[in-house]
């Protein structure tokens, strides 16, 4: 679809963690390991949609010479907040309710996570409306 409209490139990847965070919610509440193990298949995949088309457009939205720079500052701050402070966050939160959740407070949070996961759907949908001119702009 990026090949007809460009703002479909980042689409694509809203579409993707629209459907993610549902089916992660169903993940979650099986109560086979292995089942849920299979299920959570579904949003892993859909929830890494974002890493062509996040590349992709940071270096059409960048001039020549700073690509390799925008392209380590976006490493940056994703893995930053994604393997740094958000496990961190998540485990503190965690901690946080276990009195109240008990032994669910592990499941609770990672319901939170999926429901805040539509965040990023939303913002990448709001950015999809402007690549195009964004892009067009740029040339």
């Amino acid at each position: 679809f990026g090949g007809t409209n460009r703002r479909h490139v980042l689409t694509a990847p809203a579409v993707g963690m629209m459907i993610a965070a549902p089916a992660a919610f169903w993940a979650y509440s099986v109560a086979d390991w292995r089942a849920a193990l299979f299920l959570l298949f579904v949003p892993t995949l859909l929830n890494s949609l974002y890493y062509g088309p996040t590349y992709s457009s940071v270096q059409g939205l960048v001039p020549r010479e700073a690509r390799a720079m925008a392209s380590a500052v976006m490493l940056f701050c994703q893995n930053l907040i994604g393997l740094g402070l958000g496990p961190l966050l998540f485990g503190m939160m965690s901690d946080a309710i276990r009195p109240e959740f008990g032994e669910n407070s592990v499941q609770v949070v990672l319901y939170v996570a999926a429901f805040l996961g539509l965040l990023p759907a939303f913002f990448f949908w709001r950015c999809s409306l402007r690549l195009n001119a964004e892009l067009d702009q740029k040339d």
